[in-house]
């Protein structure tokens, strides 16, 4: 078992940061996983692993929706660099790294917003033939998690 110390403490300590998350699922503090990488990493790692283990037991259906929602998670994540969570973006509290490359940044807030619209719209526009809304989505499913993360010119996109 000496051959293997190394890999089962990596994986004791997954396990360890797995364990605080129904706590803090619990006292309201989702964004907490979101925002803590040791957290969020071993949640995804986990699912990703449980994926894996469903698709070689031809439950795909069950692969399937783990790697769904793994995709939700990565976008969820993301999007939580800017201060926006899918289940109630607040734009107003929306704020562009330093470290990003869009040419949203260091416009003010109002600019902002106006710029994110218009892509939004035109991303929209090009993918599914007309634009929709020009309001920005209160709530974000997948598709519109990304549009958004690539409006923002997010790193995930290079």
């Amino acid at each position: 078992m000496m051959d293997f110390e190394d890999t089962l403490k990596r994986q004791a300590r997954i396990l360890e940061n797995l364990s605080d998350i129904p706590d803090m699922v619990s006292q309201g503090y989702k964004k907490g996983v979101l925002e803590t990488e040791e957290l969020i990493h071993a949640l995804m790692f986990t699912m990703y692993k449980n994926s894996s283990i469903r698709e070689k037991q031809e439950k795909y259906d069950m692969a399937t929706l783990l790697l769904y929602r793994l995709l939700e998670m990565i976008m969820q994540r993301r999007l939580s660099h800017y201060g926006l969570f899918a289940s109630k973006m607040d734009y107003t509290n929306m704020k562009i790294p330093e470290s990003s490359q869009s040419d949203l940044k260091g416009l003010a807030h109002s600019e902002m917003l106006n710029g994110l619209r218009g892509k939004v719209l035109n991303i929209k526009s090009k993918v599914f033939g007309r634009g929709g809304s020009r309001f920005l989505p209160e709530q974000v499913a997948l598709l519109d998690g990304y549009i958004i993360l690539l409006a923002l010119d997010d790193e995930i996109k290079r």
